[in-house]
């Protein structure tokens, strides 16, 4: 994997962005599902009609809980078999494999992402600040938005765009990104858009109901209206507040669970919780059991039938724990990544894998934090 210097990969960066912004040089999009993903195309759509393109933008993302390489060639659908078109994959997370796949060479696929993931040396075209810097990776890119302003496409006039910078970082930061210094980043990025911080943070909330869903058509139909619409007309849409006051219900039961396994130890205490959804909420669930539960570590197993996958979702408010896991998982499941404060391992629902991966999570984190015991 290639870990180029902080200077060379802000050159490649740069580079990038004139390459996805060409004249005259038709792109195809995958994004991941999230709100991020969603703002991060809509962003680079506008970015590229802002540059007059006449031709042809695409937008697509794949099948919504699958991380891997094929699930892109998969997304890409017919644009693998057609000549000129540059190919852009947009916070994805997954680790690239060391050969180049059918359909992704490394001249013309492009990749932009603010996870903690590798990169082989066929790949040439790739802007992600959290492969090179070692600590601290998660402050310096919260989202892949923030990369697409800060280091691809610089600061851009369009109101709109600003604002999706925004979306993106409260789509992956949360409430969080409320209080403080990055509160005062996002009231300068919305103000011409006259949304506020607060109205932002809902809006990815109902965004990322069409994901938790399962709908993939909803996903790409919000990205192209995150793109052209009114951002503040969005807010009112009645199907996303309908999905996502339902999904707000099922998150609220599900942290008033007790966990299956609570240890003590040393250095924080840790627990794990155990459930089974047709929703996909791993994240939401994940997030408010860090948040609310008063533990140092939370491990959520979440199985989630109707995608035929199960994730071990582990998360801190405040420990490494992704620097700490991500390298272990990525050798025991088909798909692993993470932030710093996160990794996440997917899994088959059939027995063995989940098993696991949780007793490797467990191990680290009773190594990492010492003498640990079941209370």
């Amino acid at each position: 994997m290639t870990t180029p210097s902080q200077s060379n990969a802000s050159f490649t960066c740069r580079v990038l962005g004139e390459r996805i912004l060409e004249p005259q040089t038709p792109l195809h999009v995958v994004h991941h599902w999230d709100t991020d993903g969603m703002a991060s195309a809509a962003l680079v759509i506008r970015a590229r009609r802002g540059k007059n393109h006449e031709p042809e933008t695409r937008a697509t993302t794949p099948r919504i809980g699958s991380f891997s390489p094929q699930a892109v060639v998969e997304a890409l659908g017919d644009t693998v078999e057609k000549r000129g078109f540059r190919l852009l994959v947009l916070d994805y997370g997954i680790s690239w494999p060391p050969q180049p796949l059918e359909g992704l060479g490394g001249e013309e696929l492009h990749v932009v992402d603010h996870h903690r993931t590798g990169y082989p040396k066929w790949l040439k075209w790739w802007c992600n600040p959290a492969a090179v810097i070692t600590k601290g990776g998660e402050e310096e890119s919260p989202s892949t938005t923030w990369v697409l302003y800060r280091h691809v496409l610089g600061d851009p006039r369009d109101p709109q765009v600003r604002a999706l910078v925004a979306l993106g970082l409260l789509g992956d930061l949360g409430h969080r990104a409320l209080r403080g210094v990055l509160r005062g980043v996002l009231e300068g990025l919305l103000r011409p858009s006259r949304l506020s911080p607060e109205e932002a943070y809902r809006l990815s909330q109902l965004l990322d109901s069409c994901y938790k869903t399962l709908d993939r058509a909803c996903v790409e139909e919000y990205t192209l209206r995150l793109a052209w619409g009114d951002l503040g007309e969005l807010l009112g849409d009645e199907g996303l507040q309908r999905r996502a006051a339902s999904l707000e219900r099922t998150v609220k039961e599900a942290v008033k669970g007790e966990p299956e396994i609570l240890l003590n130890c040393v250095r924080g205490r840790v627990g794990v919780w155990v459930r089974e959804s047709n929703a996909y909420i791993t994240s939401s669930v994940g997030r408010a059991l860090a948040s609310e539960r008063g533990l140092d570590v939370i491990v959520l197993v979440d199985r989630v039938p109707p995608l035929g996958r199960a994730y071990v979702y582990t998360r801190s408010p405040h420990l490494p724990v992704g620097a700490w896991l991500v390298g272990v998982l990525r050798s025991l499941a088909p798909s692993a990544g993470g932030k710093d404060s996160v990794a996440v391992a997917e899994c088959p629902l059939a027995r063995g894998c989940v098993e696991r991966v949780l007793d490797a999570v467990l191990r680290v984190l009773e190594d990492r934090l010492g003498g640990c015991n079941h209370a």
